[in-house]
């Protein structure tokens, strides 16, 4: 059986209008998954991008999944995704470094 695989995603939202109200709208929705996904495993961590006046207009975390198929196929599943939030979603293989404590 193959190790799981870690995965740094950064997404940009939509410039629209009406965005930030979207992404706002369905928030904890995004959340709850995500932290049931911590809960898994599945998030190692994350958080939102902010622009200069501190508003949220993007996302980065970390997803440890089998493959990239099955992490693209969590995110594509995210209602960031489904609600119009994300407009552009990069998926890039990555290895935390273990620092020391």
């Amino acid at each position: 059986m193959r190790a799981r695989q870690q995965f740094v995603l950064i997404a940009k939202d939509y410039s629209d209008a009406e965005a930030l109200a979207r992404r706002i709208a369905v928030r904890n929705f995004h959340l709850h998954r995500a932290a049931a996904a911590k809960t898994s495993g599945r998030v190692l961590m994350g958080g939102a991008t902010l622009d200069s006046n501190g508003n949220m207009n993007g996302s980065v975390l970390v997803l440890d999944f089998d493959s990239i198929e099955d992490a693209r196929k969590w995110v594509a599943e995210d209602v960031y995704v489904t609600g119009k939030v994300w407009e552009t979603v990069d998926l890039t293989p990555f290895r935390m470094a273990p620092l020391p404590k």
